[in-house]
């Protein structure tokens, strides 16, 4: 038999060829979801955050501090790890109709895990703006 013909073990060769990038494809799939997945729990943490805020009137005693927003979105269960999660509220401004507003930003940092390559977390940055109620104007 000669070795031009011989075709024994060319599927084991192919297969260990194509294993290796079929892999990290697959992994690769699996860290975009998982980006995917933090981006949604951060909306969604933005979004109540945002509600919280518009539920409680600003010329009441019960307004939350930006350090009181910022705790009760971390308690809650977002899928996310609070660690890795930074809140920013600017303080309330009016815009030009009169309305008041409390503008959210949110980040987030997802730390992605393929294998054998280290790579920079990718930072998730949101903005909401969350309109506030209140009869007059509050007390300096």
């Amino acid at each position: 038999m000669s070795l031009i013909k011989n075709s024994r073990g060319a599927s084991a060769l192919e297969f260990a060829l194509v294993v290796p990038g079929l892999v990290f494809l697959l992994n690769g799939i699996a860290q975009l979801g998982i980006v995917y997945f933090a981006n949604a729990g951060l909306n969604d943490a933005l979004a109540a955050g945002s509600r919280y805020l518009t539920l409680h009137r600003y010329d009441k005693d019960d307004f939350p501090t930006a350090g009181e927003l910022e705790v009760w979105i971390k308690d809650r269960k977002w899928g996310l790890d609070p660690d890795n999660l930074t809140i920013s509220s600017t303080s309330v401004s009016t815009a030009a109709n009169g309305s008041r507003f409390v503008d959210i930003t949110m980040g987030y940092d997802v730390t992605l895990n393929f294998i054998f390559i280290d790579v920079d977390p990718i930072e998730l940055s949101q903005t909401r703006r969350a309109y506030i109620y209140a009869d007059s104007a509050p007390a300096a």
